[in-house]
Protein backbone atom coordinates (compact mmCIF):
# COMPACT_ATOMS: atom_id res chain seq x y z
CA UNK A 1 0.00 0.00 0.00
CA UNK A 2 1.15 3.53 -0.51
CA UNK A 3 2.91 5.40 2.43
CA UNK A 4 0.05 7.83 3.27
CA UNK A 5 1.03 10.96 5.57
CA UNK A 6 -1.22 13.35 6.41
CA UNK A 7 -0.40 16.96 6.75
CA UNK A 8 -1.93 20.17 7.49
CA UNK A 9 -1.49 22.69 4.32
CA UNK A 10 -3.06 26.85 4.38
CA UNK A 11 -4.48 28.36 1.78
CA UNK A 12 -2.31 30.61 -0.20
CA UNK A 13 -6.01 31.84 -1.18
CA UNK A 14 -7.93 31.70 1.55
CA UNK A 15 -5.67 30.90 4.65
CA UNK A 16 -8.01 27.78 5.16
CA UNK A 17 -5.83 24.86 6.99
CA UNK A 18 -6.61 22.23 5.01
CA UNK A 19 -5.85 18.33 5.94
CA UNK A 20 -3.97 16.67 2.96
CA UNK A 21 -2.39 13.23 2.68
CA UNK A 22 0.83 13.19 0.78
CA UNK A 23 2.53 9.60 -0.55
CA UNK A 24 6.23 9.06 0.56
CA UNK A 25 5.85 5.72 -0.90
CA UNK A 26 4.00 4.71 -3.95
CA UNK A 27 3.52 0.90 -5.16
CA UNK A 28 2.78 0.72 -8.91
CA UNK A 29 1.20 -2.24 -8.81
CA UNK A 30 -0.61 -2.02 -5.88
CA UNK A 31 -1.65 1.54 -5.82
CA UNK A 32 -3.10 1.70 -9.29
CA UNK A 33 -5.56 4.74 -8.45
CA UNK A 34 -2.37 6.75 -7.17
CA UNK A 35 -0.25 5.38 -10.54
CA UNK A 36 -2.92 7.05 -12.35
CA UNK A 37 -2.88 9.59 -10.85
CA UNK A 38 0.52 10.38 -11.13
CA UNK A 39 0.55 9.63 -14.80
CA UNK A 40 -2.10 12.25 -15.37
CA UNK A 41 -0.38 15.19 -12.97
CA UNK A 42 -2.92 15.37 -10.69
CA UNK A 43 -1.35 13.26 -7.66
CA UNK A 44 0.43 16.04 -6.37
CA UNK A 45 -2.99 18.31 -6.32
CA UNK A 46 -5.11 19.53 -3.82
CA UNK A 47 -8.51 21.31 -3.60
CA UNK A 48 -8.48 23.41 -1.17
CA UNK A 49 -12.22 22.88 1.64
CA UNK A 50 -12.22 26.52 2.35
CA UNK A 51 -12.17 28.52 -1.14
CA UNK A 52 -12.06 25.48 -3.50
CA UNK A 53 -8.54 26.94 -5.07
CA UNK A 54 -6.84 24.23 -6.30
CA UNK A 55 -3.32 23.97 -4.85
CA UNK A 56 -0.16 22.05 -5.83
CA UNK A 57 1.87 20.02 -3.47
CA UNK A 58 5.67 19.00 -3.57
CA UNK A 59 7.45 16.51 -1.53
CA UNK A 60 9.80 13.86 -1.57
CA UNK A 61 8.35 10.44 -3.24
CA UNK A 62 9.93 6.45 -3.87
CA UNK A 63 8.53 5.29 -6.43
CA UNK A 64 8.36 0.75 -6.90
CA UNK A 65 7.70 -0.85 -9.49
CA UNK A 66 8.20 -4.36 -8.96
CA UNK A 67 6.72 -5.90 -11.84
CA UNK A 68 9.77 -3.96 -13.98
CA UNK A 69 12.52 -4.09 -11.05
CA UNK A 70 12.57 -0.42 -10.77
CA UNK A 71 12.70 2.65 -7.69
CA UNK A 72 12.78 5.57 -9.01
CA UNK A 73 13.14 8.36 -5.63
CA UNK A 74 11.75 12.09 -6.66
CA UNK A 75 13.87 14.43 -4.01
CA UNK A 76 13.92 18.25 -3.65
CA UNK A 77 16.59 19.49 -2.48
CA UNK A 78 20.05 18.44 -1.98
CA UNK A 79 19.24 16.83 1.89
CA UNK A 80 17.02 14.31 -0.12
CA UNK A 81 18.94 13.61 -2.52
CA UNK A 82 21.86 12.32 -0.23
CA UNK A 83 19.13 10.54 1.91
CA UNK A 84 18.31 8.81 -1.61
CA UNK A 85 21.36 7.91 -2.60
CA UNK A 86 22.51 6.46 0.96
CA UNK A 87 18.91 4.86 1.09
CA UNK A 88 19.68 3.05 -2.70
CA UNK A 89 23.01 1.98 -1.84
CA UNK A 90 21.14 0.10 1.23
CA UNK A 91 18.81 -1.66 -0.62
CA UNK A 92 21.78 -2.38 -2.97
CA UNK A 93 23.58 -4.37 -0.11
CA UNK A 94 21.00 -6.21 1.68
CA UNK A 95 21.91 -9.17 2.00
CA UNK A 96 20.45 -12.71 2.24
CA UNK A 97 16.97 -13.56 2.43
CA UNK A 98 16.33 -9.46 2.05
CA UNK A 99 18.75 -9.45 -1.02
CA UNK A 100 17.26 -7.08 -4.05
CA UNK A 101 17.41 -8.70 -7.43
CA UNK A 102 20.74 -7.82 -8.94
CA UNK A 103 18.68 -6.62 -12.48
CA UNK A 104 16.85 -3.61 -10.22
CA UNK A 105 17.05 -0.52 -11.78
CA UNK A 106 17.53 2.67 -9.26
CA UNK A 107 17.02 6.36 -10.29
CA UNK A 108 16.70 9.53 -8.48
CA UNK A 109 14.95 12.91 -10.33
CA UNK A 110 14.66 16.15 -9.05
CA UNK A 111 11.53 17.05 -11.01
CA UNK A 112 7.58 15.66 -10.85
CA UNK A 113 7.74 15.33 -14.53
CA UNK A 114 10.85 13.13 -14.65
CA UNK A 115 8.89 11.45 -12.18
CA UNK A 116 6.25 10.28 -14.56
CA UNK A 117 7.91 10.12 -17.45
CA UNK A 118 10.22 7.06 -15.90
CA UNK A 119 6.86 5.75 -14.30
CA UNK A 120 5.65 5.43 -17.72
CA UNK A 121 8.84 4.13 -19.43
CA UNK A 122 9.08 1.41 -16.66
CA UNK A 123 5.54 0.58 -16.88
CA UNK A 124 6.29 -0.43 -20.70
CA UNK A 125 9.32 -2.09 -19.91
CA UNK A 126 11.58 0.19 -21.83
CA UNK A 127 15.28 1.17 -21.63
CA UNK A 128 15.23 5.20 -20.12
CA UNK A 129 18.94 5.34 -21.40
CA UNK A 130 17.75 4.50 -24.72
CA UNK A 131 14.98 6.80 -24.59
CA UNK A 132 16.52 9.33 -23.09
CA UNK A 133 18.92 9.32 -26.05
CA UNK A 134 16.01 9.27 -28.16
CA UNK A 135 15.08 12.68 -26.84
CA UNK A 136 18.36 14.12 -26.73
CA UNK A 137 18.21 13.38 -30.76
CA UNK A 138 14.54 14.44 -31.61
CA UNK A 139 15.22 17.95 -29.72
CA UNK A 140 18.42 18.59 -31.44
CA UNK A 141 16.90 18.19 -34.67
CA UNK A 142 13.89 20.30 -33.85
CA UNK A 143 16.44 23.26 -32.66
CA UNK A 144 18.05 22.69 -36.17
CA UNK A 145 14.68 23.48 -37.89
CA UNK A 146 13.77 26.00 -35.65
CA UNK A 147 17.13 27.91 -34.25
CA UNK A 148 15.15 30.05 -32.41
CA UNK A 149 13.25 27.39 -30.48
CA UNK A 150 14.19 27.91 -26.62
CA UNK A 151 13.05 24.77 -24.72
CA UNK A 152 11.96 24.42 -21.30
CA UNK A 153 11.71 20.73 -20.93
CA UNK A 154 11.20 17.49 -23.42
CA UNK A 155 8.83 14.48 -22.14
CA UNK A 156 7.57 11.19 -23.20
CA UNK A 157 3.81 10.82 -23.52
CA UNK A 158 1.35 8.27 -24.90
CA UNK A 159 -1.37 9.17 -27.58
CA UNK A 160 -3.95 6.85 -29.33
CA UNK A 161 -1.48 3.86 -28.72
CA UNK A 162 1.39 5.94 -29.94
CA UNK A 163 4.89 6.89 -28.17
CA UNK A 164 5.59 10.62 -28.32
CA UNK A 165 7.96 13.54 -27.51
CA UNK A 166 6.21 16.99 -26.00
CA UNK A 167 8.68 19.64 -26.32
CA UNK A 168 7.58 22.56 -24.21
CA UNK A 169 9.17 26.29 -24.60
CA UNK A 170 8.54 29.24 -26.73
CA UNK A 171 7.36 26.97 -29.45
CA UNK A 172 5.80 24.09 -27.93
CA UNK A 173 5.58 20.89 -30.27
CA UNK A 174 5.62 17.36 -30.31
CA UNK A 175 7.11 14.29 -32.51
CA UNK A 176 5.99 11.05 -32.87
CA UNK A 177 9.31 8.10 -31.59
CA UNK A 178 10.44 5.60 -34.01
CA UNK A 179 10.51 2.39 -32.11
CA UNK A 180 12.83 0.95 -35.00
CA UNK A 181 15.09 3.98 -34.02
CA UNK A 182 14.52 2.45 -29.86
CA UNK A 183 15.78 -0.70 -31.47
CA UNK A 184 18.78 0.53 -33.54
CA UNK A 185 20.02 2.34 -30.70
CA UNK A 186 19.93 0.25 -28.48
CA UNK A 187 22.03 -2.02 -31.17
CA UNK A 188 24.44 0.05 -32.49
CA UNK A 189 25.44 1.88 -28.52
CA UNK A 190 24.76 -1.04 -26.21
CA UNK A 191 28.63 -1.03 -25.02
CA UNK A 192 28.78 2.84 -24.58
CA UNK A 193 25.24 3.06 -22.98
CA UNK A 194 26.41 0.10 -20.75
CA UNK A 195 29.59 1.93 -20.22
CA UNK A 196 28.71 5.62 -19.64
CA UNK A 197 28.57 6.48 -15.75
CA UNK A 198 25.40 7.20 -14.14
CA UNK A 199 25.84 10.09 -11.91
CA UNK A 200 23.61 10.42 -8.76
CA UNK A 201 21.15 7.80 -10.13
CA UNK A 202 20.32 10.22 -12.85
CA UNK A 203 19.94 9.53 -16.45
CA UNK A 204 19.07 12.71 -18.16
CA UNK A 205 20.33 15.13 -21.02
CA UNK A 206 23.59 15.63 -19.61
CA UNK A 207 23.79 11.79 -19.12
CA UNK A 208 22.79 11.19 -22.85
CA UNK A 209 25.13 13.71 -24.62
CA UNK A 210 28.05 11.97 -21.98
CA UNK A 211 26.71 8.20 -23.96
CA UNK A 212 26.81 10.05 -27.56
CA UNK A 213 30.43 11.37 -26.75
CA UNK A 214 31.77 8.15 -25.33
CA UNK A 215 34.65 6.72 -27.65
CA UNK A 216 32.40 3.65 -27.81
CA UNK A 217 29.48 5.25 -29.10
CA UNK A 218 29.48 4.48 -33.21
CA UNK A 219 26.55 5.85 -34.43
CA UNK A 220 24.68 7.62 -37.71
CA UNK A 221 21.14 8.64 -37.49
CA UNK A 222 19.01 5.02 -37.70
CA UNK A 223 16.36 5.68 -40.35
CA UNK A 224 12.49 4.16 -39.45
Amino acid sequence: MAKEVTIKIKCAECEHENEVTIYAGLNAQVDTEKYVELLNGTLFNFDCAGCGKKGHLNYDMIYHDIVHRAVVHYVTNPDSLKKAKEAIETMKNLEGENAMPKDYTYRIVNSQNALREKALLFNYGLDDRVMEILKGLSVSGAKKEHPDLQIVEALYLTAHGKWMIQILGNKPMSAEVSMVKYDEIRRKLGDAIEDTEIRNYAVDVDWSIRALQNPLAKFDNPQG
